[in-house]
């Protein structure tokens, strides 16, 4: 179940990158488990530019579940493809990612976006949802997983060498 809610998330970033940018995803792999820890055996944890939406939900049997999502686990330079086609997209001045926080601010909207949609399919699928508003947790480390938490990594390959990764951690 938890899969198949990372999974939905996946593939509502991946569209969203698709209308927003003029990137287009050419890969999405969903990692859990080690395969989810960042190279070295270390979890993923933010970069210097990330962002994080925390959840709470009620499964349709009557169990909770909640998490947050985290958009950004990589560096500033690394996501800079993918919020300066978002910009143009939107029809924003590219001077705004050079702005101390218009990469977060963009890459706020963005993820704000992307949990929007996963959390409307995640109701058609037995979860609903409330989630808060994206916070800027940049450079800040990621609690270490306890108890029944799982957490999955969403990385998604982009044209032009660009690779958006996301962590969504579910908690029982």
């Amino acid at each position: 179940m938890k899969e198949q809610y990372a999974r939905i998330l996946a593939n509502h970033a991946a569209e969203v990158i698709r209308c927003t940018s003029r990137l287009h995803p050419t890969g999405l792999r969903v990692l859990s488990g080690p395969e989810a820890a960042a190279p070295g055996g270390n979890p993923p944890h933010p970069g210097e530019l990330a962002v994080r939406i925390d959840f709470q939900g009620r499964l349709r049997d009557g169990g909770d579940l909640s998490g947050y999502v985290i958009g950004g686990l990589a560096g500033r330079e690394a996501l800079r493809p993918l919020l300066s086609a978002m910009a143009s997209h939107l029809g924003l001045d590219d001077g705004l990612l050079d702005a101390p926080d218009g990469p977060a601010n963009l890459l706020s909207e963005f993820l704000n976006i992307i949990v929007g949609l996963a959390a409307a399919d995640w109701a058609e699928h037995g979860l609903e949802t409330d989630f808060s508003p994206p916070r800027n947790v940049g450079g800040q480390a990621r609690p270490v997983p306890a108890g029944p938490e799982t957490a999955y990594r969403l990385q998604i390959d982009l044209d032009a060498a660009a690779r958006l990764d996301l962590l969504a951690v579910f908690n029982a």
